[in-house]
């Protein structure tokens, strides 16, 4: 009697079970979702830091596009004449004003802690005591565990040494993916499945417009928030106007939160002067609210996103807590591609089934007429 050989033999581990099998690919799947999520978890500073180097892209390739319209120049080229520019406007700005902004940033560090000492007296003069813990007043004590709660929220970046990188780092990658944005896009579709290449190609350009719509409408909100500041404070005689007018166009690219601190800062500047710099102060953040808010993001940002308020500041509390300052920054863009992805399905899976309805209806139809011919 002849042996059956080794591998013909079946594994003592082998099942043909289908419900042992099914099970088995549903174990597979969840498992392969957790890892997914761990992995999510694990690397999302790298995650967010290509989500800011994708940002830097558009904002690269919104420059080109302009450039493009005056110039038919190579993408390359375009890039680099961006990049440049981008570049020297940041050292003409130190060159011109680096001296002044940095002294204007030490009164602002002592007219805070005063103004933070004021109000703290102020508060245990109607009976509110040190509930924070703080010798210097219950207002100063909380300002203590806000400024220690930021430094919490920039554990993302590091040190110095580290945000120096991390911006060097978003700033190549940027660089990098719009100098040929269609080789990084081939080489995402190539991992989706044949039969989904071509939606797939779809959601990624919808992806990029959306990132650049989204990028021109926070540009633009910084340039007004930035320009109307200084002048406006200049007009109302708050001291450090150029310094506050700066922190307000960088903060402006944080919907709501930047707003609020900034506005913040407005305030107990110009109550540091006198109560009717204080009040002017005041005014000038509410009309720059007021108009910021009625005009601006409604007609720049909110056709492109569409997101609620309510979603918008949910998402930024969320990602502050789970992933620091990074997260807070970019809250808004990874909610607008996910949502911008959740209707691109929603449209596909819209169409194929109407498509498979059509078909199923003209196969009918044409079997109706076969059936009965004229």
């Amino acid at each position: 009697m002849s042996e059956t050989p080794l591998h013909k033999t079946e594994s003592p581990v082998a099942t043909r079970d289908p419900l042992i099998i099914d099970t088995l690919k549903q174990a597979s799947v969840w498992f392969g979702i957790a890892v997914a999520l761990f992995l999510t978890w694990k690397l999302a500073n790298a995650i967010l830091l290509i989500v800011a180097g994708l940002i830097f892209a558009a904002f690269i390739d919104l420059g080109g596009r302009a450039i493009c319209k005056v110039w038919d120049a190579p993408r390359w080229l375009r890039a680099t004449i961006v990049t440049l520019g981008f570049f020297g406007a940041i050292i003409g700005l130190v060159a011109a004003a680096g001296m002044q902004l940095v002294e204007q940033a030490g009164e602002l560090s002592q007219t805070l802690d005063a103004q933070i000492t004021r109000l703290s007296l102020f508060l245990e003069s109607y009976g509110i005591t040190s509930f924070a813990g703080s010798e210097r007043g219950p207002l100063a004590g909380i300002a203590q565990q806000l400024l220690g709660s930021f430094g919490k929220l920039t554990q993302a970046l590091g040190t110095a040494a580290g945000a120096l990188g991390s911006f060097i780092l978003v700033v190549v990658l940027g660089i990098y993916i719009a100098v040929e944005p269609r080789l990084y896009e081939r080489g995402v579709e190539w991992l989706a499945p044949k039969r989904s290449r071509k939606s797939f190609a779809a959601l990624l350009d919808e992806l990029a417009d959306t990132m650049r719509r989204w990028t021109l409408g926070r540009l633009i909100a910084m340039l007004f928030e930035g320009v109307f500041t200084m002048v406006a404070l200049l007009i109302a005689g708050v001291p450090l106007a150029p310094l506050l007018g700066l922190i307000a166009g960088i903060l402006a690219f944080i919907p709501n939160i930047g707003a609020f601190i900034s506005g913040t800062l407005i305030v107990l500047v110009g109550f540091s002067v006198s109560t009717e710099t204080g009040v002017a102060a005041l005014v000038v953040y509410m009309v720059l609210q007021f108009v910021e808010g009625n005009f601006i993001t409604p007609y720049v940002e909110r056709k492109v996103v569409d997101i609620a308020p309510a979603v918008t500041l949910a998402a930024q509390l969320l990602f502050g807590v789970l992933f620091g300052l990074l997260g807070v920054m970019l809250a808004v863009p990874i909610v607008a591609m996910v949502k911008v992805t959740l209707e691109h399905r929603r449209a596909s899976t819209a169409a194929a089934t109407s498509g498979s309805g059509a078909a199923w209806k003209d196969s009918d139809t044409s079997s109706e007429s076969s059936a009965h011919p004229s």
